[in-house]
């Protein structure tokens, strides 16, 4: 992310099994103040369901993890969008993760869950480096 003020965008993010996450790496330390998913629509082919609730995670090295929120999608729609306000985050990490805790109720009988797309609204850390 070159702008400070960044915006990410991705599209067909995938899916996890139950238990699993998505994490978002990026090597300059960011702040990230909204998530804004799209639910996958429910395929019977690949037995998927949009996410019901989820916690969101911060890592500064990618191995301990501080819970930054918890929240709950309450529109489990396939195509519809959500936003997860983070605006109280004030800190700053290399790793996110997006780790969801239940499933949706529009993909009963499933055994994953996906999003289809994330839009991540984040501010990156400025470093400075001095040559002497």
């Amino acid at each position: 992310m070159s702008n400070p003020n960044s915006v990410g965008n991705y599209e067909d993010c995938g899916r996890v099994a139950w238990g699993g996450y998505w994490t978002i790496y990026n090597p300059n330390e960011l702040n990230i103040t909204s998530l804004k998913v799209m639910n996958m629509n429910y395929s019977v082919t690949y037995r998927n369901a949009p996410i019901g609730s989820v916690n969101i995670l911060g890592s500064k090295d990618g191995i301990n993890y501080t819970l930054l929120k918890s929240y709950t999608n309450t529109n489990g729609t396939g195509g519809a969008w959500w936003t997860i306000d983070m605006s109280n985050n004030t800190n700053y990490y290399k790793y996110y993760r997006i780790q969801h805790t239940t499933k949706s109720l529009a993909g009963d009988g499933s055994t994953s869950v996906a999003i289809a797309r994330l839009i991540i609204t984040a501010t990156q850390k400025i470093v400075t480096i001095v040559r002497k």
